[in-house]
């Protein structure tokens, strides 16, 4: 157990999970936004960009509180500054997740089939990382050895984004047919994809790092 169960405390922790549901929401409508895709649906590609915006600015709010109630005093000292850049770390998951969708809705890159299916593969990577990162938190409060299963796991998961992210931008350079500016603005909107299963990697750093000192 490495929390007290006083009132701030207990508010923190409650805001955190309301965090990370702001945040996987962002995440969600994302993966929906890949899948319009091949749907004819520029309409639902800006309304889920317009819903990511939402819960984007959700998670900040969130985020503010959250770091109000710790710089008054909640948490020991030694905790209060691994707990800030651990929330900043998963707020930074849900900056990226914005950033994708503005990038998709801005510019449109032509999507073939192959790459679509790829795409929503690292879009379900991603949610899967994330929910082990919540988990990873969760058990945090309990089992020192649970957290660290997860946070391997979440660099697993990483590293399989990894090998897409090759594939992707491998095949999409050895193309002929296609255009170097459409190459290029593929190659960044997949680079923007993947960033976001780094970002909760490195969010899961942090409490991997907070379970070691402890351990120590």
């Amino acid at each position: 157990m490495i929390f007290s169960h006083g009132k701030a405390e207990k508010e923190t922790k409650d805001l955190i999970f309301q965090h990370f549901d702001a945040v996987k929401g962002a995440i969600e409508y994302l993966n929906k936004m890949l899948s319009t895709i091949f749907d004819n649906t520029e309409h639902n590609a800006k309304e889920c960009s317009m819903n990511i915006h939402k819960k984007e600015h959700e998670a900040d709010i969130l985020r503010r509180k959250i770091l109000q109630i710790i710089e008054k005093g909640a948490f020991l000292p030694t905790m209060r500054g691994e707990l800030l850049s651990f929330v900043e770390k998963v707020d930074g998951i849900a900056d990226k997740v914005e950033s994708v969708g503005d990038y998709y809705v801005l510019y449109s890159p032509l999507i073939t089939e192959v790459e679509y299916q790829k795409l929503l593969n690292i879009g379900r990577i991603s949610l899967e990382a994330f929910n082990k990162l919540v988990t990873a938190y969760k058990v945090l409060f309990t089992n020192f050895d649970e957290t660290l299963v997860y946070c391997q796991e979440i660099e697993k998961l990483e590293e399989d984004v990894d090998k897409i992210e090759w594939d992707l931008k491998k095949a999409l350079f050895e193309k002929k047919e296609e255009g170097l500016a459409m190459k290029i603005l593929k190659k960044d909107f997949v680079n923007s994809l993947c960033d976001i299963s780094d970002r909760i990697e490195d969010a899961s750093d942090i409490l991997e790092i907070m379970v070691v000192k402890r351990k120590i």
